[in-house]
Parts: C-alpha cells; structure tokens; sequence
C-alpha cells in the first residue's frame, strides 16, 4: 500500500520543484517505509512505500521494465500475482513484489491487463517513449484516484490534500455538498468536495496523452451469463469455495495480519475463517463506547474469541475523542463524515499500530453484496409480490420482518411507515430505514439552485429487480463509496493496509446475482451467506446472537455531552456565514431532536462535521 504523486506536462511549462516536492510530502504517511522519484521534460514523480509483499529494493518504485521504456507507480495490492507470475512463463523476475507482475501485464497487455487482476488497486503506467499514460482505479474503487486537469499539464495523486496545494484550490464544490446532504453521497461518481479535482470512478480506466484523455469502463457487477441451480443447497459448496478463496488471497502478507472484530455477522464469520486458514495466533481489535454498555461490541467480540486461539484487544470511545478529534479527523479523510464509529475505527487503526500489526482484515460490503440492510427487505417483498400478487401475505412478511426486530409497540406503526419511504427514497434513510432530510435546515437559495428533476434522476439504475436496485444504491451511490473513501484515509494515516475479503470481485459478483430467495428468506437477511458460514466453521457460529444492526450512540451523545459542542458551533458567527445553512431553523430543529426520541441523529452530524471539514479546507494553509 503506498502514494504517489504526479505531473504530466502536456506543454512546456516550468514546474514548481519545492512546491512539487512539499506537496508530495503530504503523502508520506502512505508510505512510511521509503521514497522513491523519477523526473524528466514530460513526467514528474514522487512515490511513498508501505511494504507488504518483498519489502527488499527489488519491489520499488517507481518500477522500470527491463528495457527502461515503461514505469509503473502502483498502489494496492494483486491478490493472484502468484497465479498471474506461473502464467506469465517469464524466467527473470527479478523480485517476489505483486508490483513487478502487474509491471509485466501491463507492458504485456495493456488495458487488457486489468481482466486479469484480482485486488484492489489504482495505478499510473507511463510511455516514456510516446508519451502516454494509461491509468486504472479497481473494480469497487478501494483504492483512490484523484486528478486535476488543465491545458498546461495532468496532475495525478492519492489523495486530494497535494492537490489542493500545489494548486493553491480553496473552492468548494456546491454541487458535491447538496448530494452529501440530500442524498448521503460521497466519493460516488467522478466528482469530489472540490472545485476541479476529479476522482477515477471505480472499474474505469484512462487512456492520456498530450491531447486526449478518455476514460472508460472495464466493469461492471451484473452478470448476466451465470446460472444458477434451483436449490440453494447446491449453491452452498460454490459460496465457501469462493469465501475460502477470497481469504486466503488477503491473508498473503510478509507481515502479521490482524481483524477488526465487532459483533456483526462479516467479522464473526471472518475471525473463523481466518483462524482455519492461519498457524499464527490471530490479534483481533474491537471497540466499544464508555457509559454506553448496549452499543459496545465488546462482549460480543469476546463470546467469538473465547473458544479460538485469539487475542482480543479492546478500546473504548468517549465523547473527548468526538470533540478532540474532529479537527484531525476531517483533515485525515478530506471530507466530512456521517458516524461517530469512525472514532472508534481510528482508535483501533491506533492499537493496531501499537502492536505493530501493517495488514488489517474488515468485513466491509457483506451487507451490500446480498442485501442486508434494513431497507432492502421491502424492496424483496416487492419482487416476490410480481410473482403471487397476495396482499395478506405481502403485509403479514412485513409485520413478522417488524416483529422480530423486537420494536416498541408504539414505534411500529412508524417503522412500518419508515420502510416504505425508504424504499421511494433510499437515499434520504438510514440502514434501518428512518428518513433523516430535514429541509428547513437549509437556505432556500441552495435548495432552489440543486434540487430539480435532473437531481434526482441522475443515478443510471441498470435493467435489475428491485432488490438488485436497492443493492445497486448501496453499492454505487451509498454505502460502499463512504465505506471504502474512510477505510482507505484512516487506515493508511496509520501506515496500515486495508484489506476487504467481501469485495473480493469473483465472490462479491457472485451474491449479488444471485436469485433473491437465496439472499433472504422468511426474516432471515443474507441467508445463503450464513448457511455457508456454519457450514465452513463445522456450525461454531450461531447468527441467531449476532446483532443485525451494529449500533452507536451518537444520538444519545449529542443529546447529552455532545450537545454543549454541536449547539456552539451552530450557534457561532463562522457557522452563520456558511452559505448553505438556516442558522435560525437548525438551531430550533435540533433543540427538538434534543428533546425528543426517536428521532434521527445523522442530519445534526452531517451539518456538523461539515462546517469543520469547511473550517479545515477552505481556510486551508500549506504547511
């Protein structure tokens, strides 16, 4: 895992050498193990290492081809390098790096190449001779890519925060922030939070050179061609084939390899897994809240690794870190967040550190690749509706779905109505399904200049069932881009690699094609996932007391010691001259959320995070 920086120059323009290099430099906490330049008329670079696979100098870079024409700067990880350096038939490698078979293809293939490789992974491979640079982001968009592009030159980066420097930008995307606050996205298509710099979509990649840049689509996660049996039985033996697979593949390390356990299905089913699949005592991390003992995954963790051969290293989030923490925080992940867990998250990055764990293993995308939130239960209900059109049974499944959520008498008849909003709006509701736009927290001007038709259109739903729909969201637009843009900052701000078995493309492809009764059945989410778990951990795991939601206490946090913090800052003159905001009606809406329940926590936070993500970056100074 590692960063780079870079400057093609599309005319004869000086460049900036110490602005260069100190912009770079903001990158080093990438790559903390080694530097690495390359510079002629047309190319500059600079490159941070993190070594995970052949730390020795032969796995490098910027990397070379034997003929010195092409280089390569790569960050990621090929999980079949193996398999791809037996099938290349090449006698000379000269190192065991994934860095020097991704080389190999790339000069061998070219975009072709990118068929081939199973990880996560962006990646610049540069001409030197023609001069033309083909660029690549993987499948799910793990890895980042970000780009600025003027007539002069192309700059390329890891992250946003060199850009922003070498360019001096200090403007604000108004167009990035309405979809954060309107339709909970981020990090989705190619646009960032700011003026001009442009982010890689995930499964695209670029052909550039002095006058053409043109990008294009390499992948896509409907599968059209593969069938599947009728039972689900017969499917099972497939599924942990390719969860065996996948984690196998992410446990390639010449380091020790650690997890993130909380409570949830993916890390449970994972620490199993991965306990079959390793001799070394596996170091699992999980954190909880103080004063908090409902939403702590702590016990729950523990119950999972007492009858393995594991350690549990646990750690608890307190308010303090919320507001010591906020100004780091926004600054580590170029944006502002929705959840008080990335806290936690940045905690557990920090005791992995400490036990000088470089590879850690996370559960991420098993809820998007077979449908298991909340929200994606009426979307099933629908389709299975198209086929027998009987309404007590449609209704009846959603109050036995409500029912065992074990909700308060009086707040079903709201949930019930919640899922049906979601499911017309997916993107104004939390996982389980509660809207959360309050439009009176805005000014009218802002609203009027980004709500329209087009605003609402613009996601390009593919020809899928309802539930694929749903999932596609999440996939796309929701879930996933937050999920993979905080993995991606926090864990590298730590000088440690990320690695998501779920997103595996091969495994992830396959559930999320699969047929919707494999994916839930009665009340059961991700049913053919679990079936496959038990059968892979000779039925150690039993689901029926894994939380279905992991929980946190953000709203009881800013309704109590939280709430001093969130009521200055939108209280203050600086929040007040933010152009997108109805101080007057932010400030009365939240003393209501204040003092009544059941209502959603993750407006205030989005508005409150934003204001220090504007606090950080448009009063941005280079250091």
């Amino acid at each position: 895992m590692c960063g780079f920086f870079v400057i093609f120059k599309k005319k004869n323009v000086p460049v900036d050498i110490k602005k260069f290099n100190s912009s770079a430099k903001l990158l080093n906490h990438r790559g903390p193990d080694k530097t690495g330049n390359y510079t002629d008329t047309d190319f500059l670079a600079k490159f941070y290492r993190l070594s995970i696979l052949d730390s020795s100098y032969k796995g490098m870079q910027p990397m070379f081809s034997k003929d010195r024409r092409y280089l390569l700067l790569f960050n990621g990880e090929i999980y079949n390098s193996p398999e791809l350096r037996k099938k290349s038939n090449k006698k000379n490698f000269i190192g065991n790096s994934d860095t020097e078979i991704l080389l190999h293809y790339l000069v061998k293939y070219r975009e072709k190449a990118l068929s081939y490789l199973d990880g996560m992974f962006s990646f610049v491979f540069y001409d030197k001779i023609d001069k033309k640079l083909l660029i690549a982001r993987d499948r799910f968009g793990i890895k980042p890519l970000y780009y600025y592009d003027s007539e002069k030159y192309l700059i390329l980066s890891s992250e946003i925060k060199p850009i922003l420097k070498y360019e001096n930008i200090k403007k604000i995307n108004n167009n990035s922030v309405a979809q954060f606050f309107f339709k909970g996205s981020m990090d989705h298509k190619d646009t960032t939070f700011f003026d001009k710099v442009r982010s890689i979509e995930p499964g695209h990649f670029a052909k550039i050179d002095y006058k053409n840049f043109k990008i294009q689509k390499y992948w896509n996660i409907k599968n059209d061609t593969k069938k599947y049996n009728k039972k689900i039985e017969k499917e099972i033996p497939e599924l942990e084939k390719l969860i065996n697979n996948s984690v196998k593949k992410h446990l390639l390390s010449d380091y020790e390899v650690g997890l993130f356990l909380s409570g949830g299905t993916d890390s449970t089913a994972l620490t199993h897994l991965i306990s079959q699949n390793t001799k070394r005592s596996l170091k699992t991390f999980t954190y909880g809240f103080t004063s908090e003992k409902f939403f702590s995954e702590i016990t729950s963790a523990k119950q999972t690794v007492s009858n393995l051969e594991i350690e549990n290293h646990s750690i608890l989030v307190k308010e303090e870190d919320v507001i010591n923490n906020m100004d780091s925080m926004v600054k580590q992940l170029e944006s502002p967040f929705t959840s008080i867990r990335l806290f936690g998250m940045k905690k557990l990055y920090e005791a992995a550190k400490s036990k000088k764990i470089k590879v850690i293993i996370e559960g991420d995308g098993g809820d998007e690749i077979l449908g298991g939130y909340d929200y994606n239960y009426l979307p099933f209900l629908l389709d299975e509706y198209k086929q027998n059109k009987n309404q007590t049974i449609f209704f009846n499944k959603i109050i036995k779905y409500i029912d065992q959520k074990k909700i308060k008498k009086s707040l079903k008849v709201k949930y019930f109505r919640n899922l049906f909003i979601s499911n017309t709006f997916q993107n104004g509701s939390t996982s389980d399904g509660t809207p959360y736009i309050d439009l009176s927290n805005f000014n009218e001007d802002f609203i009027n200049d980004h709500i329209n038709e087009n605003f609402y259109n613009d996601e390009k739903i593919l020809d899928l069932n309802n539930l694929q729909k749903s999932q596609y969201l999440d996939l796309n637009y929701l879930k996933l881009p937050r999920s993979l843009k905080y993995k991606d900052r926090l864990s590298m701000n730590h000088g440690i690699e990320s690695r998501l078995p779920f997103l595996d493309h091969h495994l992830a492809s396959y559930c999320y094609n699969l047929p919707n009764h494999f994916k839930i059945k009665d009340q059961s989410t991700r049913h053919i996932f679990k079936k496959a778990a038990q059968s892979i951990s000779n039925n150690k795991i039993n689901f029926k007391n894994i939380k279905k939601t992991i929980a946190d206490p953000q709203t009881q946090w800013l309704k109590n010691g939280l709430k001093e913090f969130a009521f200055d800052t939108f209280s203050s003159v600086s929040f007040n001259n933010l152009n997108f905001f109805n101080q007057k009606n932010i400030l009365k809406n939240f003393e209501n959320f204040c003092k009544h329940e059941n209502l959603s926590s993750f407006a205030y936070f989005q508005i409150l995070t934003y204001y220090f993500f504007n606090k950080n970056f448009i009063n941005y100074k280079s250091k």
